[in-house]
C-alpha cells in the first residue's frame, strides 16, 4: 500500500496486549480482584484529561498505597497503550487525618429526624384510631346514646388503695 506521498507502506494487523504480572504489595491481605474492583473508583475531571483515584479501605495507608500504586502503574503502562509521553502525577495519595465515612454527626442527626418523625406518626395513628369516648355530649350529641353513669379516676386507682389504707390504720389507731 502506498501512503500520501507515493511511499510503500507495509501495514501488520496489531498484536493484543500482553501483560506481565507481578506481585503486589499486598499478598498478605488477601485482596482479590473483585474486592480491589469495588474499593477503587476512577472519576475524571469534566473538560479535562486529568482524573483522580479514590480507594476506599478500612486501613488508610493501605487505601493511599493502592491509589498511589495504580497511578504509578497507569504513568509506565500509558505509553504502551496510547501515543502520549507527558503522562504525570498532579498530586500523589495521603494519609487522610480523619475517617471519610460514616459521618457521624449525619447520622445523629438524621437519627434524630426519623425518631421525631417516627413518633409524630405513631402518635398520630394512635390518636386516630382511638375509640374510646372523651366526653359525654360526644356519647349524647353524636351517637344519641343516653348516659346511664360515669366512672371516674380509674387511672388513680393506686393513689386510692394506699389513701385507704392510711385511712384504715388511722382508724384503727383511733380505736386502739
Amino acid at each position: 500500500m502506498t501512503d500520501a506521498f507515493g511511499q510503500t507502506v507495509e501495514i501488520t494487523a496489531a498484536q493484543p496486549a500482553q501483560y506481565k504480572w507481578r506481585a503486589s504489595k499486598y499478598v498478605d491481605s488477601h485482596l482479590t480482584a473483585k474486592q480491589l474492583v469495588r474499593m477503587v473508583n476512577v472519576s475524571s475531571l469534566t473538560n479535562s484529561q486529568v482524573f483522580s483515584i479514590n480507594v476506599d479501605a478500612s486501613n488508610p495507608t493501605a487505601a493511599r498505597d493502592i491509589a498511589n500504586a495504580i497511578a504509578d502503574a497507569f504513568q509506565a503502562k500509558i505509553l504502551d497503550i496510547m501515543a502520549v509521553s507527558n503522562v504525570s502525577i498532579v498530586s500523589r495519595a495521603t494519609r487522610p487525618t480523619e475517617p471519610a465515612a460514616p459521618n457521624k454527626q449525619l447520622m445523629v442527626l438524621v437519627g434524630l429526624v426519623a425518631g421525631v418523625g417516627l413518633g409524630l406518626v405513631i402518635g398520630v395513628i394512635r390518636e386516630l384510631t382511638d375509640r374510646t369516648i372523651k366526653t359525654e355530649t360526644f356519647m349524647t350529641d353524636e351517637l344519641g346514646l343516653i348516659n346511664l353513669g360515669t366512672i371516674t379516676g380509674i387511672g388513680r386507682l393506686k393513689e386510692r388503695r394506699v389513701m385507704l389504707n392510711e385511712q384504715g390504720v388511722s382508724r384503727i389507731k383511733q380505736r386502739i
